[in-house]
C-alpha cells in the first residue's frame, strides 16, 4: 500500500468518524432540549460541555482531513 493509498484510508475513516460524531452530537443535543422543556431539568448543564467538547474534536478532525487532502494532491 503507498503511501498516498494509506492517506486516502486515513481521510476516510476520519470522514466517518466526524459523521459519527456530529450525529452523536445532534442526539445529545435533542435530549438536551427535550429534557429542558419537557421535563424542566438541569440536564444542560452537564450536557453542554460534553456537545461542545465532541464538536472541537469534530472541528479538529475536519482541519487534519482538509490538510491530508492538499499533502494528496500535492504527491
Amino acid at each position: 500500500m503507498s503511501s498516498k493509498e494509506a492517506l486516502s484510508v486515513k481521510i476516510k475513516d476520519y470522514q466517518r468518524f466526524v459523521m459519527t460524531l456530529i450525529i452523536l452530537n445532534t442526539y445529545l443535543y435533542t435530549g438536551v432540549l427535550i429534557s429542558l422543556y419537557v421535563y424542566e431539568t438541569r440536564a444542560h448543564l452537564y450536557m453542554l460541555p460534553v456537545i461542545t467538547a465532541a464538536s472541537a474534536a469534530a472541528f479538529s478532525m475536519i482541519l487534519k482531513m482538509k490538510k491530508w487532502k492538499r499533502q494528496a494532491a500535492e504527491e
